[in-house]
C-alpha cells in the first residue's frame, strides 16, 4: 500500500525529472506559437487569393496595405462582424419572388442603397448599360445596334467592394424592339472568409411582348462557415433604350 507520504514524493521526483527533461531539450526544439493578430491573417487572406491569380483581391491588397493601422483594424472588424454579413443577406432576400410569368416578375426590383456604422459600410443595389461596338461599327443608345446590360448587389467597407454579385446580358436590338440575345453571363467576387457563393447555368431569353426584353437569370447559392445556406434568384432585363430592371431576391 503506497502512503500519501509516499504518494506525494513520487510526484515530486515526476515532476523533477520532466522538469529536467525539459531543461535538457534544446531550445530550437521547442516550438512557441508566434501570435497573429486578425489584421495579420486578413492580409495573408488576401495574399493567398492575389497569388492564386485574382487581380481584384490584389487591388484590395494593395489598398488594405496603405490604410492606417486603426482603418486596418476597423477593416477586418467590420468583415467579420455577423451584422454586416446579414445586412447583406437581407438585401438578398427582401420579398420572395413567387412563382409567374416572366412579364409579372419583372414588377420586382431591387434597388436602393443601406448604410451602416455612419457610412463605412454600404449595401447597394446597381445597374448599367452601355452600347456595345458591333461589325457595323458602335451603335447609339436606342438605335440598331449590341447592347450590353448588367444588374449587380454589392457591399463596400471604407469605399472598397468585399463582396458583390452580378448578372449581365449581351444583346441585339432594331430602333424599336429587342431582336436577340446573344449570351448571358454571372460574376461575383467575394473576400469575406468563411463566406462562399456559386451560380446555376445562366438562362437567357426574350420576354413577350409587350415586354420584348432581353432577360438574364441565374440562381446564387451562399454558404457560410460551410453551414449556413441561402439561395435567391438574380435577373436582369432590357430593351432597345437600354436598362429596364433586375432583382435578386430569395427563393
Amino acid at each position: 500500500m503506497i502512503t500519501k507520504s509516499k504518494r506525494a514524493g513520487y510526484v515530486a521526483l515526476a515532476t523533477g525529472v520532466v522538469g529536467a527533461l525539459l531543461l535538457a531539450v534544446p531550445a530550437t526544439a521547442v516550438a512557441v506559437p508566434i501570435p497573429i493578430t486578425p489584421v495579420e491573417k486578413y492580409e495573408l487572406y488576401l495574399s493567398g487569393l492575389a497569388s492564386a491569380g485574382e487581380p481584384e483581391a490584389a487591388a484590395l491588397l494593395g489598398d488594405f496595405r496603405n490604410f492606417s493601422e486603426t482603418k486596418k483594424e476597423d477593416f477586418v472588424g467590420y468583415v467579420n462582424d455577423p451584422k454586416v454579413t446579414e445586412a447583406f443577406l437581407e438585401v438578398l432576400s427582401e420579398g420572395v419572388v413567387e412563382p409567374g410569368t416572366p412579364e409579372e416578375e419583372e414588377s420586382f426590383v431591387t434597388e436602393g442603397r443601406k448604410e451602416l456604422y455612419g457610412g463605412d459600410v454600404v449595401i447597394e443595389s446597381e445597374y448599367h448599360v452601355e452600347d456595345v461596338a458591333d461589325p457595323a461599327g458602335f451603335s447609339a443608345r436606342g438605335t440598331a445596334g449590341s447592347k450590353k446590360a448588367w444588374h449587380s448587389v454589392s457591399d463596400t467597407i471604407f469605399g472598397k467592394k468585399v463582396t458583390k454579385v452580378t448578372v449581365g446580358v449581351n444583346y441585339q436590338t432594331s430602333a424599336t424592339r429587342t431582336t436577340k440575345v446573344h449570351s448571358a453571363w454571372a460574376g461575383q467576387s467575394n473576400f469575406v472568409p468563411g463566406v462562399s457563393f456559386s451560380n446555376s447555368a445562366v438562362k437567357k431569353w426574350i420576354s413577350a411582348n409587350p415586354g420584348n426584353n432581353a432577360h438574364a437569370e441565374t440562381v446564387w447559392t451562399g454558404t457560410i462557415a460551410g453551414t449556413y445556406t441561402w439561395s435567391s434568384r438574380h435577373r436582369v432585363w432590357a430593351d432597345q433604350d437600354g436598362y429596364k430592371g433586375g432583382y435578386l431576391k430569395r427563393i
